[in-house]
Parts: structure tokens; C-alpha cells; sequence
């Protein structure tokens, strides 16, 4: 192929992808899935009244997943977690511009991305696959109250699956985009690709969405409240699309 081209596709469109390929050079790969993602058993530290099942995992830890992504530029990975038995839950800014997207669950089985859509409002978005997740979460009916125990459950680096716990101290505004919704202020310290884990109270409810780390362990979430105006209405969900110039 002569001169550049633009080429708009959908988000997680694998075939697209492939197509693409032949135009332009992808981005370099990233290594291969670290041998010890998976965790061991007990490896987290759950509340005391989340349910842990027969294999030794708590009901959190399975419905959380690690997240893939390819982008025009780059690749990169973050977290999510089961919402219903096809769609996943994520931060925008895990998957935004996505040309693929891979979703791995705690025992290793593999799922890929359909469809993608993205909050204007908060750092949300929702994958969809053409597949079947075996758990879905819990989501509370309320929001959590200062100074409760809340639980992150991610995949920090893209490594293994891990659960860090903190106090709850409050809302504050967003400063990383303006103009966007409210979010919640933990003591639960996090890192890069920790982005879309769960937040749950010690039920294991999710309450809300980790999106970003702060200084001296602080962390931060999308609130209870804007995760379930996203849910509800279909308006607030604009579609995944990448743009790639080459």
C-alpha cells in the first residue's frame, strides 16, 4: 500500500485488526501472559464476609478479569470485572481507541471482545463478547459510608491477581478531567493496571470502579452513583472507535 490512509474501525474488531496489518506495522507485541497471573490460593486478603468458594477463591476474585488491549500505537492492559453474563466493566481510558481486546478470568480461560462503549461523563466503559461468563458481581444497592473497609481487586502490572484493602474517606471532585462526575477517595493503595478493578464493600458488593492511584497509597474510584447511571442509560454509552493514520 502507496501513501498514507484513515482508516475508522470499531473497537475489539479482530478481523479489522488483521486487515490492517497488511497496510501498517502494529505495534511491537507485548511478552507472552506472565505463568503467575493466576493466584494462589488465599494468595488475597478478603473480608471477613466475602464469600470464598470450594476451590479457595472469593466470589470477587472470580468475576474480576485482567484486560488486554491493543491500540493504533501501542498495547497496554488494565482490569475489569463480570457485570452480567456477556459484558464486562472497565475504565474508559483502558480501552479508548481499541482495535482489540482480550479479557483473561482468574483460571486462565480466555475471552475476546465483540463491541466496545465508553461513558462521556466518567471513566466507564463496557466490553462485549460473543461468549458466556460462567459469574457475574453483586452490585450494592448503596453507596459506602465513611470509613467502611472497601476491597480492590485487579491485576496490577498485568500480573497476578491481587486485593489490596482500605478506608473509605469521601467523595471528591474529579481533577484528572474536568468536567467529569465525583469520585470516591480510598486508602487502598493501587497501581498501573489496577484501572476498571472492582471496588466491593466486605460483602463483596461492588460499590465502585478503581481508575487511578494517588500519592502515599491513596487510590481513587468511580462512584456507586455514576456506575449505575451508565448502566441505565443507553444515551450515556457512546461507541468504542479507533482512528489509526497510517
Amino acid at each position: 500500500m502507496t501513501g498514507r490512509s484513515r482508516t475508522r474501525v470499531a473497537a475489539a474488531a479482530a478481523v479489522a485488526a488483521l486487515t490492517l496489518s497488511a497496510c501498517a506495522a502494529l505495534p511491537t507485541a507485548p511478552p507472552p501472559l506472565p505463568d503467575t497471573f493466576v493466584p494462589e490460593v488465599a494468595a488475597a486478603t478478603p473480608g471477613p464476609a466475602i464469600p470464598v468458594g470450594d476451590d479457595g477463591f472469593t466470589s470477587v476474585e472470580r468475576i474480576a478479569l485482567r484486560v488486554s488491549v491493543m491500540t493504533c500505537e501501542k498495547y497496554g492492559n488494565g482490569s475489569a470485572w463480570v457485570l452480567d453474563e456477556n459484558t464486562a466493566v472497565t475504565n474508559r481510558h483502558v480501552i479508548e481507541g481499541a482495535l482489540e481486546i482480550g479479557l483473561t478470568s482468574y483460571d486462565g480461560r480466555h475471552y475476546t471482545a465483540t463491541s466496545s462503549v465508553l461513558s462521556e461523563t466518567a471513566d466507564l466503559a463496557l466490553v462485549h463478547i460473543d461468549g458466556t461468563f460462567p459469574e457475574t458481581a453483586s452490585i450494592a444497592d448503596s453507596g459506602p459510608a465513611a470509613r467502611d473497609v472497601l476491597h480492590v481487586v485487579g491485576y496490577p502490572e498485568g500480573g497476578r491477581l491481587t486485593s489490596t484493602a482500605g478506608s473509605y474517606t469521601g467523595t471528591t471532585p474529579e481533577t484528572i478531567e474536568t468536567g467529569q462526575d465525583d469520585v470516591y477517595e480510598l486508602d487502598a493503595p493501587i497501581e498501573p493496571g489496577n484501572s476498571g478493578s472492582p471496588v466491593v464493600d466486605e460483602v463483596g458488593d461492588v460499590v465502585g470502579v478503581a481508575y487511578a492511584a494517588g500519592a502515599a497509597g491513596w487510590s481513587y474510584a468511580v462512584t456507586l452513583d455514576s456506575l449505575t447511571h451508565f448502566l441505565e442509560t443507553e444515551s450515556a454509552q457512546v461507541p468504542n472507535e479507533a482512528e489509526c493514520e497510517w
